[in-house]
């Protein structure tokens, strides 16, 4: 679920952003903004945003492990936790 979670948060944001650069060059640059925002500029915006947001949130799938831990009842539950190779890999990410 997690990793899911991130995926949207992270379309979100680029879309978000997307939107914002477009929208400021529209207001600060119209007719010039007229020449590229086609169809096919947003479909290429579209399809980066989708293909960097997973980038990012690759790590999650790749690096995630189900750890057991005791419960306080006495049973064994189980958490999904990210387990990076290295302190570097972490902090790169």
């Amino acid at each position: 679920m997690g990793r899911y979670l991130g995926i949207s948060v992270s379309i979100s944001t680029f879309s978000l952003v997307a939107i914002a650069i477009e929208r400021y060059s529209a207001i600060c640059n119209p007719l010039q903004s007229r020449a590229w925002q086609t169809r096919s500029h947003a479909y290429r915006v579209i399809a980066a945003t989708w293909a960097l947001s997973l980038a990012v949130m690759l790590p999650y799938p790749v690096f995630s492990r189900l750890r057991a831990f005791p419960k306080t009842d006495g049973s064994v539950g189980h958490m999904c936790r990210l387990h990076w190779p290295s302190g570097e890999a972490e902090q790169t990410w």
